[in-house]
């Protein structure tokens, strides 16, 4: 098996959890456990994206479903909780 240093792996958790967030509170969440101080290190080091997943995920933006008022209530309530802790 080659050998890969342990910033390595950092980095594919960090590149692959973000991948797999849905939340702003799943990205401050991934931020906190790789020890950043805040959101915007983690996004300026591991949330750049490539050239053809930037065109991907542009080309989908009309793809997306609004969601219901119930669902956003709940997203913002979720928010302000974070926010008083």
């Amino acid at each position: 098996m080659p050998y890969y240093s342990p910033h390595k792996f950092r980095h594919g958790h960090a590149t692959y959890s973000i991948s797999k967030a849905v939340t702003v509170a799943d990205l401050k969440a991934i931020s906190q456990n790789l020890m950043h101080s805040n959101l915007s290190i983690t996004d300026g080091v591991y949330a750049v994206l490539s050239e053809n997943e930037l065109s991907e995920r542009i080309g989908k933006l009309g793809d997306i479903k609004p969601e219901s008022n119930e669902e956003i209530i709940h997203q913002l309530e979720n928010i302000l909780q974070m926010l008083k802790k």
